[in-house]
């Protein structure tokens, strides 16, 4: 029966590799390919190719052998050949090539290069370069690859990581950074006392504070006893193991809250400290500015150990004249004096350098009422809430509870995470009382400049481009005034309904800010301490001001907040880059608000105070021989 005997499986041929008749060498070469036991589908492959490829590759092949082979042979490297350069070297780009050169010499391993006759590193123009001086601020290169932002936040965020290396974690630690400090001295007993009933050493001493040690006794208690009768001061007095407070009957009600709230603070470890009596000052602004010689004098005398002798009369004896700021700057000279920030192209990367007032006299235009203003120039510590450029007040935190900043989820009040940050407006928040009299406020320059705005820095990639722009922070911006608010201004100058819509206004103030991205502290009159609430609000803090506090010296720039020129020059290049930078601006907004849940406790406020009531405390009660408090 047909169909029931069949050969076995043979792979099907194309009619041009039939063997009937004669075969080509393509075909043969075909046929020694498919005689080999390879598997079924390569096999498949082999026979669907045309026998003059076959042909062609045979020839090819042989090419090869004859030609490509011939001459030495061909050794090669594992290791991959250095590439060389093509572009030919142009005299106008030789800073270029000796850049590179230097790169190059230090991936080696070989060391810095050097110019000839010079032992210097090649580096590139100042115009590809962003300038970090030593004055504080940052001068923007505009042949620059990078945006000078993301560079100043790159490097701040590295140095706040190194500061953070270097914390002390326990007393014995603290101890030897005391004793270093105090050129050999040891802490007084009275520290030992602090671990008992805390969890971290108290912060260290003031440098500054330590210096009136060597005033002479009597000198110290003179100095004292005038400052208790200066305005805007309150006396605490500390006596077996119990503090209290001393006013002025005429004293408002804004200084007899913050002298309860400092009452209620230093009675948690009155009974560790000897008597004594201290003026605190409560004013909105700084009150001492000491003469540089007589910075000098004392400093030179604190580290000999010797206290000061009548010769020193000029010090020891309350000067007649009000002292000024700009008192404490030594002698001008070209290496300590800045050039003026460019309008646009200058940015504020640290404060303390960059807002001193001996480096930088445009500071002065800025707030020439400050600079003007009589100060206090007396030997003796000035304790405070508010510091600034040209101040030798010593900066203490605000009291218990102002400094906790307080949330009521269930009253409907602001808490942090109640907006998430991708829900939040992004704008620049600012409410603030409406002001009097005929000074410009700060808000007022934004909303209404009194002169054209210089060209924006605008974000481009990681680059930068520098436009025109007569209206930079148009969109960017919500800012208003408020009713004036009664501790801004005298109680019999407002009736009750006002003072009731200055008290809603600002807790509406304080509701609404956690709704916006970007926060302003302006820290004018009547806002110094709006930091730490803005702060744990979540939003990204722009600070701009002359004046500091204990939290602003704190926390550290650009990394739990935005510092800005006190002119405003930067912030619409700030805002613009945090604008199209979503994921920076949050990151350094949850920075800060965890900086601020973990430094404004109570224990961070009672520890400032205590290390400075102990050292003061040993100052006044010298001539006491009880061993824990001396060295």
């Amino acid at each position: 029966m047909p169909g029931l005997l069949t050969a076995p499986g043979k792979l099907p041929l194309p009619h041009a590799l039939s063997t009937r008749g004669s075969s080509s060498l393509g075909k043969r070469v075909q046929r020694v390919l498919l005689s080999l036991p390879l598997p079924q589908p390569v096999r498949r492959g082999i026979a669907a190719v045309p026998p003059r490829l076959w042909l062609l590759l045979l020839l090819g092949l042989g090419a090869w052998a004859v030609f490509g082979r011939s001459g030495e042979v061909v050794v090669v490297s594992s290791e991959p050949e250095e590439p060389a350069r093509v572009r030919e070297k142009d005299p106008r780009l030789k800073w270029l090539d000796e850049h590179y050169d230097a790169v190059e010499a230090e991936s080696e391993g070989a060391g810095q290069a050097q110019r000839k006759g010079k032992g210097e590193t090649p580096s590139l123009p100042s115009a590809m370069e962003h300038v970090f001086g030593s004055d504080g601020l940052v001068r923007v290169g505009l042949d620059a690859f990078e945006h000078p932002v993301k560079e100043i936040v790159d490097r701040a965020e590295g140095a706040w990581d190194k500061e953070r290396g270097r914390a002390v974690l326990d007393m014995t630690e603290w101890e030897e950074e005391y004793a270093d400090a105090n050129y050999g001295r040891s802490a007084p007993d009275a520290y030992h006392i602090w671990p008992l009933g805390h969890r971290r050493p108290p912060p260290l001493p003031s440098p500054f504070l330590l210096i009136f040690s060597a005033l002479p006794h009597t000198a110290f208690l003179r100095f004292q006893q005038e400052l208790e009768h200066q305005q805007g001061m309150f006396t605490l007095v500390v006596a077996r193991g119990r503090a209290s407070v001393e006013l002025d009957p005429k004293a408002g009600k804004e200084v007899g809250e913050r002298a309860r709230g400092v009452r209620e603070i230093v009675d948690r470890f009155a009974r560790d400290l000897p008597d004594l009596r201290v003026a605190v000052s409560v004013t909105p602004r700084p009150r001492q500015a000491l003469r540089v010689t007589t910075i000098d004098v004392l400093s030179a005398a604190h580290s000999s150990s010797a206290p000061l002798s009548a010769t020193y009369n000029d010090i020891l004896l309350i000067p007649s004249l009000p002292s000024t700021a700009s008192s404490t700057c030594p002698p001008p000279a070209p290496g300590t004096l800045s050039a003026a920030p460019t309008p646009g192209l200058t940015f504020l990367y640290w404060p303390r350098e960059g807002l001193d007032p001996c480096r930088h006299s445009y500071l002065k235009d800025v707030a020439p009422a400050w600079f003007d203003e009589g100060l206090l120039g007396w030997a003796a510590p000035v304790l405070g809430f508010v510091g600034g450029g040209g101040a030798t007040d010593l900066v203490l935190p605000v009291p218990w509870p102002v400094g906790e900043v307080r949330h009521d989820r269930d009253k409907g009040e602001w808490r942090v995470g109640d907006v998430p940050w991708e829900q939040r407006v992004g704008k620049l928040f600012w409410r603030g009382p409406t002001p009097k009299g005929d000074d410009i406020h700060p808000a007022q320059r934004l909303l209404h400049p009194s002169k054209r705005p210089p060209r924006t820095l605008l974000p481009r990639g990681r680059g930068f481009v520098l436009e025109d722009n007569p209206r930079p922070l148009q969109g960017l911006l919500d800012i208003s005034f408020t009713p004036a608010s009664s501790s801004s201004s005298d109680d019999d100058s407002l009736s009750s309904s006002d003072a009731t819509a200055a008290a809603a206004a600002a807790a509406s103030a304080a509701s609404e800010q956690a709704k916006y991205k970007w926060l302003l502290d302006l820290s004018v009159e009547g806002e110094e301490h709006r930091f730490p609430e803005m702060l744990l609000s979540g939003g990204l803090v722009f600070r701009a001001g002359v004046f500091r506090t204990w939290a602003t010296e704190q926390a550290r720039a650009w990394v739990h907040y935005v510092p800005v020129l006190p002119d405003m020059s930067d912030l619409p290049a700030l805002l613009h880059y945090f604008h199209t930078h979503d994921q920076e601006a949050q990151k350094i907004a949850e920075a800060g608000r965890r900086w601020a849940e973990d430094r404004q406790r109570q224990e961070d406020v009672e520890g400032a105070w205590f290390t400075t009531l102990v050292e003061y405390g040993r100052m006044y009660s010298r001539e006491t021989e009880e061993e824990r408090y001396g060295y």
